[in-house]
């Protein structure tokens, strides 16, 4: 793959050529790369379930980029080389990591972190048998003291 600034002979131009060259932009540099080929028949299943993820993620970008709330959100957490898009195709395909369970006395405290924002936290309770005791929805404790780690409250 080739990136350069300017090239005099395919100045302003972008596509595939002769079908052996793509040639695109890529954040005001110009990137010549060799035509993608496309893979003969389906691929392995850990393929599929792959596409069938990032299906699901680029739906998840559409709706961020169609409703203004979640669109300024996302923008508000751009940094370097991404866009809204990208973002929350990343967000979408990276789970929240669970750092810690409290129970104490304020109740049960999950510190999860993600890649972007932590959306919501689920508890649930189960016996040891395996069955559902209680299940509630938890409520952020403070997202302005640890923007990169939340705390989340467990109401059940």
């Amino acid at each position: 793959m080739i990136q350069h600034g300017f090239n005099a002979v395919s100045s302003g131009a972008s596509g595939q050529f002769g079908k052996q060259v793509v040639v695109y932009f890529r954040y005001g540099k110009q990137i010549i790369a060799r035509t993608p080929r496309k893979r003969p028949g389906r691929g392995t299943d850990a393929q599929e379930r792959t596409k069938a993820q990032f299906r699901e993620g680029a739906a998840w970008s559409a709706k961020v980029r169609k409703s203004s709330v979640l669109h300024d959100v996302y923008k508000s957490g751009l940094h370097g080389s991404l866009n809204v898009h990208n973002l929350a195709i990343a967000d979408y395909l990276q789970a929240p990591v669970i750092h810690g369970v409290e129970i104490g006395d304020r109740g049960i405290v999950v510190k999860a972190t993600d890649n972007f924002k932590v959306a919501m936290v689920t508890v649930r309770l189960y016996n040891r048998n395996g069955e559902l005791v209680e299940s509630g929805k938890a409520a952020q404790e403070d997202p302005e003291c640890y923007p990169e780690r939340s705390s989340w409250m467990a109401v059940v």
